[in-house]
C-alpha cells in the first residue's frame, strides 16, 4: 500500500540529501576533502542509484562530476562489472 505521506517525506529527504552532498561536492573533489576516502566508497552505492530515487541528476552538477569521477577508477569499474555480472546469473544483490 502506497502511503503519501511516506513518500513524500521519504522524497524531501532525498532532495534534501543531495542538496547537502552538492553543495559540499562543489566545494571538493571528494566527500571528505581533496583525497577520495572511504566516505566516497560508502557513499557511492546509494547515489548511483539516483535515477531508482527519482532525482535529476542534472540539478546536481558536482554531484555528476563526483559520480563519473569515481566510476572513472579501475577497481570501481572492476566492482560494478561484478555485480552486473552476478545479476546475470540470477543472484541476489547484496
Amino acid at each position: 500500500e502506497k502511503i503519501p505521506y511516506a513518500i513524500d517525506r521519504f522524497t524531501a529527504e532525498v532532495e534534501r540529501l543531495y542538496t547537502v552532498l552538492d553543495r559540499r561536492l562543489s566545494q571538493h573533489a571528494y566527500l571528505a576533502g581533496e583525497d577520495y576516502t572511504i566516505a566516497d566508497i560508502a557513499s557511492f552505492g546509494w547515489v548511483k542509484l539516483w535515477d531508482r530515487q527519482g532525482i535529476d541528476i542534472e540539478r546536481f552538477p558536482a554531484i555528476k562530476r563526483w559520480l563519473m569521477a569515481i566510476k572513472a577508477r579501475p577497481a570501481v569499474q572492476r566492482a560494478l562489472a561484478i555485480g552486473a555480472d552476478g545479476r546475470k546469473r540470477g543472484e541476489q544483490d547484496g
